[in-house]
């Protein structure tokens, strides 16, 4: 997450997922995955405010978000605007030392039931290599692994790679299954939720716990109940994660 970004039409697709599963009684904690370097300062092409005929979902949360274009885009001011009732933030950029910033991180966000990882880009593909500038732009496979080993579960933000749907859920979901073996996790919940209003973003969930499993589940369903600004991925023809993917 950048700077130049925030506020847009994408922050009102995660913050409407983030705001019902907070409505559900579950606390949320936010690492931003902020680079240490930023490379579009003012946004420049991709920002696109929220257009009034989507404002319906959640008016007010569209208003605070209108609200930080016209002061300032900044991540810090997306914290201060009180989105997410009593949400916790991590938004330190990523340093060179990345088990450091990541350990750092994980001391911040100990509370949190459901922790949202906002990336540039999404979890790291083979194509990219650790410890490079563009790695900055994703989440680790072992650092999810890490909050869903200590119980939290987690959403994983995600811009869509020019792959069939299909091809690139089933990438992401060897992925993630093989970081969770390695760690020693057993998840028991994958869901997916696509907002595709000027670009194509997923939410991807991931839970260890049955109980909060259920209301991410819940919250995807209402969410395609109102129509219009998402839609849920067709999974029936992918891979299952230990065999219990969310229908």
């Amino acid at each position: 997450m950048q700077d130049g970004y925030a506020g847009d039409i994408g922050d009102y697709g995660k913050f409407i997922f983030l705001r019902r599963l907070r409505e559900k009684g579950l606390s949320i904690g936010v690492n931003w995955y902020v680079p240490w370097f930023c490379d579009d300062k003012k946004g420049n092409g991709r920002f696109v405010e929220i257009p009034e005929k989507y404002a319906k979902y959640d008016p007010e949360l569209a208003e605070k978000l209108r609200e930080v274009s016209a002061l300032g885009r900044t991540v810090k001011r997306l914290e201060q605007m009180g989105l997410v009732d009593g949400a916790a933030y991590w938004s330190d950029p990523i340093t060179r030392d990345r088990p450091g910033w990541h350990a750092a991180a994980l001391e911040k966000l100990p509370g949190a039931e459901v922790v949202f990882l906002d990336p540039d880009n999404g979890l790291l593909p083979g194509s990219v290599k650790p410890g490079t500038k563009r790695s900055a732009k994703y989440v680790y496979p072992g650092e999810m692994a890490d909050y869903l080993l200590r119980g939290q579960s987690v959403i994983l933000y995600s811009s869509r790679r020019r792959k069939k749907e299909e091809e690139y859920f089933n990438e992401l979901l060897l992925t993630i299954a093989a970081a969770c073996e390695a760690a020693g996790t057993d998840p028991v919940f994958f869901g997916a939720i696509t907002f595709n209003r000027y670009s194509v973003r997923d939410l991807i969930a991931v839970s260890t716990d049955p109980e909060r499993a259920a209301k991410i589940g819940e919250v995807i369903r209402d969410l395609m109940l109102r129509g219009g600004i998402c839609y849920r991925p067709d999974m029936n023809n992918m891979i299952h994660l230990n065999g219990r993917n969310e229908k």
